[in-house]
């Protein structure tokens, strides 16, 4: 009998509990998506113009003034403290809807390298939010057009204030972009969904594998431990990735065409090393556990466990410092930050997106490489 055999058979096995937790996950992440409104062209009109918006100007230069006062003319510009707890409950509570940092030297390094960016807060659940972090990018890059065309900071203000206080073109663009929003919000839900799935299908298989009368069966059947090996991961990635599937039609069926669109296909990709992390936590789960109810027990608390700092659960601007520096040695972490800079950037970083996917998968292999030690040692007392 194949391996592939073997492992459908097993998987079988579990068929409604996969579907039943299939059918939760999914329908929550699912859920999730469509809980942000739908804004028509007339919703997104009014929440553009004044809005409570907070702004921290570090840089204090005719650059950034001319920022404040195009956004003073058009917003209402209110009073923080000065800290990060009372910026978050004021975007918690409604009280600003979006806060902008503007930090020091932004005018040099704008003019220049560009490397350094402002810093924004906003609730990516509230519409005006994302419409008002759109403006601000919008009014950078037309800045940045006109000085390069020879106009100087004081010129390229006047002329960026005027071409986009000039009708709604604004608020139509961001219409086209909230349906990124919404693949946003579904991918943001997806690693739980995907790793209980993975890990309850992958550890069921492997906890049969694990049982002391089909290892003795293998270890004296002519087949070589590389080989077994390399097929019981091969098998594993096919099935996993299978089960990918079932989610990437899902979004398919939900956004359409949108899922041909650069960002949406970085999210694919972005899954994948989630889904085989799935892979290493049922392997090292299966060998300490020997029942399924055991492994239903131990799934939950370690995937949300694993979830809870990496911004799953809530906003990455919502963790304290403390929390993200721990959360930054956790594989979800960097699924998150992938996903949070495609909803956000209006470049695509590249440089993020391989150091996110690559610590994802170093991640993995890490996990399963520690549990081969212990199926080694596990399958040496048997022999």
């Amino acid at each position: 009998m194949s391996t592939l055999t073997k492992f459908w058979k097993i998987i079988l096995s579990y068929k409604w509990g996969l579907l039943g937790y299939l059918a939760m996950f999914g329908g929550l992440a699912i859920a999730m998506t469509f809980l942000a409104p739908n804004p028509t062209d007339e919703a997104v009109f009014e929440p553009v113009l004044y809005r409570p918006i907070a702004i921290f100007d570090r840089d204090q230069t005719e650059l950034t003034q001319g920022f404040i006062d195009f956004m003073d003319d058009i917003h209402i510009i209110i009073d923080l403290e000065d800290s990060y707890d009372a910026w978050l409950d004021a975007v918690t509570w409604g009280q600003a809807q979006l806060i902008i940092e503007i930090p020091a030297g932004f005018t040099e390094s704008f003019t220049s390298d560009g490397e350094l960016q402002l810093e924004t807060l906003a609730d990516p659940m509230n519409t005006a939010g994302f419409l008002l972090t759109g403006l601000t990018e919008q009014y950078f890059r037309a800045l940045s057009t006109y000085l390069a065309g020879g106009f100087d900071i004081a010129e390229a203000n006047v002329l960026v204030a005027e071409t986009l206080s000039d009708g709604a073109e604004v608020e139509l663009v961001a219409v086209e972009g909230f349906e990124f929003a919404r693949a946003y919000l579904y991918f943001r839900m997806l690693p739980m969904a995907g790793l209980i799935l993975v890990t309850i299908a992958m550890g069921g298989v492997f906890m049969a594998l694990n049982k002391e009368d089909i290892i003795r069966r293998v270890e004296s059947a002519p087949v070589s431990y590389v080989r077994r090996t390399v097929e019981r991961i091969g098998a594993s990635v096919l099935f996993t990735l299978l089960g990918g599937l079932v989610f990437v039609v899902i979004a398919v069926v939900m956004f359409g065409d949108q899922m041909l669109e650069v960002p949406n296909l970085v999210r694919v990709l972005n899954l994948v090393p989630v889904l085989l992390l799935g892979i290493s936590f049922a392997f090292i789960i299966s060998q300490f556990v020997k029942k399924r109810e055991m492994l239903m027990s131990l799934v939950f608390p370690v995937i949300f466990g694993f979830a809870m700092p990496a911004g799953i659960l809530f906003d990455i601007d919502m963790l304290g410092d403390q929390v993200l520096a721990v959360a930054r040695f956790t594989p979800l972490y960097w699924y998150t930050r992938i996903n949070e800079m495609l909803m956000w950037e209006p470049v695509i970083d590249w440089n993020l997106v391989l150091l996110g996917i690559g610590i994802q998968v170093a991640f993995a292999a890490a996990i399963l490489a520690v549990g081969m030690v212990f199926s080694k040692e596990k399958r040496a007392k048997l022999s």
